[in-house]
């Protein structure tokens, strides 16, 4: 549990460094890109969805972009992982043994 809540204050600092507002996203649509496996979403979600982005509580102040809610359906996925990068502030990689294994994430990046 203390592991999971360092994750939270370590993005949740690396995200609002030089930002003074969720408002203020310039040019930028997300304040961040989340990187992961599809087989790791529930615990991002339980972990930092939960705790971050303003679509889960109005207390959170950040805007993610991540494949299930933010990807154009049909859209190719290499694509759709370029524009969530370059229209991110930020991109945090999740990376774990799945996402090591996935070919697509290593291609990506």
């Amino acid at each position: 549990r203390g592991f999971c809540y360092a994750w939270y204050k370590a993005i949740q600092k690396a995200l609002s460094y030089g930002s003074t507002r969720q408002h203020d996203r310039g040019e930028h649509k997300y304040d961040a890109y989340l990187c992961f496996n599809r087989r790791d979403m529930k615990w991002v979600q339980s972990a930092l969805l939960q705790h971050l982005d303003s679509q889960f509580s109005e207390q959170n102040q950040f805007l993610l972009c991540f494949e299930e809610r933010d990807f154009i359906p049909g859209a190719d996925h290499i694509t759709n992982i370029k524009d969530a990068i370059w229209n991110s502030k930020k991109t945090i990689c999740i990376v774990t043994r799945q996402f090591l294994k996935d070919g697509l994430c290593i291609q990506a990046f």
